[in-house]
């Protein structure tokens, strides 16, 4: 019988050979899997039986195991799949993480397979790990996955690639079509970290799993699946305390602040971001410095603290000032530009009538793109509020047109957020022709979003 990392033999073989000298029979087996299944779900959804595990055992199951199980059985040190994928296969308590990647038609194909189809190059090499020399740095991950081998820098640097990848792709495309590629990304470093005994290797792969912990959080928070998101903050939060990694943990807090406020708690929020601000190291950092001041400015708005919120804002403007090159910046502040910085801004000095508002305006209009971002089509629903709020009604509602198109195909909660603002801004022009044609496509896309009016 073959050991359980002898890549040349079936996976079934080598998992019945793992679970003999595990001194398991079938049946603790599967009462061992089915626990560890159940750390992600509960026992209505997973439920292996001795009559699976020998499909899997005799090969007679083509498609090997499903998502939950490949993550459990590889909590379990059990030999996994050489052609698994990890696809995510969520029980439907969490239907909005139960979307599986697949572009379609008219999205940017390039950034599709540059960021998405990776994994499938390991799928199409798996005949070649433990062949032949590992030559290329997918087959190494591909076989330190597998226990076969150790993990190296070139493994390393390819599931930094694929970090850096996730959270481009996450600005320019819908969450559920980014959130089977996180996951799966996310299993693979998990597999990955008992693998090597290197601390330094370690801590950066434990850094990337906290960051791609985040990322999932952030992911199932914008499609509003709340619970799911607090349980990956909690886990990336423990990741970055291990890997001792402050802007990490000053990341998890932030995005904690979202959460925060979407349940109505503009005070708990403010004080996530007060323990994140104090969480990084004095005079470093001035991207996250930037993009704490200017959350917390905005939650300083909604508490009515209005010199606070003046004050951070003017915090945030001078530490962007000192961000000098934006490859240095932490993966998930590369959103966080000068154009999303004046529409938080604008926004914040709208709302309290701030003369600044039209300087900053002017610069806004003059300098945002084609909303070809979440951060971009944000940034104009910002501005078309704050015209609104000035009496600029055809300006308002033309800015308003162009950010709902954007926010509608993005599919963001953050973007449905600015839209509602915009149409509570509408109110007083209600019998206004210019506002119209906007207000009666804002009530039906906010409808179809459920998100509230």
């Amino acid at each position: 019988m073959a050991d359980g990392n002898d890549l040349t033999r079936p996976w079934g073989e080598r998992l019945r050979w793992w679970r003999e000298h595990q001194n398991l029979s079938r049946a603790e087996f599967c009462q061992r899997l089915k626990s560890e299944a159940n750390r992600e779900t509960d026992s209505r959804y997973v439920n292996p039986d001795e009559k699976l595990l020998y499909t899997w055992e005799s090969g007679k199951n083509k498609h090997g195991p499903q998502g939950v199980y490949c993550r459990a059985l590889a909590r379990m040190g059990a030999p996994l799949p050489s052609t698994a994928l990890f696809t995510p296969d969520l029980p439907s308590k969490y239907p909005a993480l139960t979307t599986s990647l697949v572009p379609t038609a008219g999205e940017d194909d390039d950034v599709d397979r540059r960021a998405f189809f990776r994994t499938a190059k390991v799928t199409a090499a798996a005949a070649a790990v433990g062949a032949g020399a590992l030559t290329e740095p997918w087959q190494r991950l591909q076989s330190a996955l597998a226990g076969h081998t150790k993990l190296d820098e070139h493994a390393l640097e390819a599931i930094e690639r694929d970090t850096r990848d996730l959270f481009d792709a996450e600005e320019r495309m819908p969450a559920a079509q980014v959130v089977s590629n996180a996951t799966a990304h996310l299993d693979r470093i998990t597999a990955l970290l008992g693998s090597t005994e290197n601390e330094t290797f370690k801590r950066r792969l434990t850094s990337h799993a906290g960051a791609s912990a985040a990322l999932a959080g952030w992911l199932a928070y914008d499609q509003g699946a709340f619970e799911t998101a607090a349980r990956y903050y909690d886990v990336a939060e423990s990741a970055a305390i291990d890997a001792n990694d402050a802007p990490l943990t000053a990341c998890v807090g932030t995005y904690r602040s979202y959460l925060a406020a979407a349940h109505g708690s503009p005070l708990e929020a403010s004080r996530f971001l007060r323990e994140a601000l104090n969480a990084l190291p004095r005079g470093t950092q001035p991207a996250m410095l930037a993009w704490l001041s200017a959350r917390q400015a905005e939650e300083h708005v909604a508490l009515g603290a209005l010199d606070d919120a003046l004050r951070f804002f003017e915090r945030a403007f001078v530490a962007q000032d000192f961000i000098t090159n934006s490859n240095e910046q932490p993966l998930w502040t590369h959103f966080f530009t000068p154009t999303r910085l004046d529409g938080m801004a604008v926004a914040g000095y709208a709302r309290i009538k701030h003369p600044n508002m039209d300087s900053v305006a002017d610069r806004l209009l003059t300098n945002v793109g084609e909303c070809r971002t979440k951060a971009e089509a944000i940034a104009v629903a910002d501005l078309a509020y704050a015209y609104l709020e000035r009496g600029d009604i055809e300006r308002g509602a033309e800015l308003g047109q162009r950010s709902l198109d954007a926010i509608a195909r993005s599919n963001t909660r953050v973007g449905y957020e600015r839209l509602s603002v915009i149409n509570h801004a509408l109110s007083p022009y209600r019998n206004a022709r210019a506002a119209s044609d906007l207000r009666d496509r804002l009530s039906d896309t906010l409808q179809a979003s459920r998100h509230p009016n």
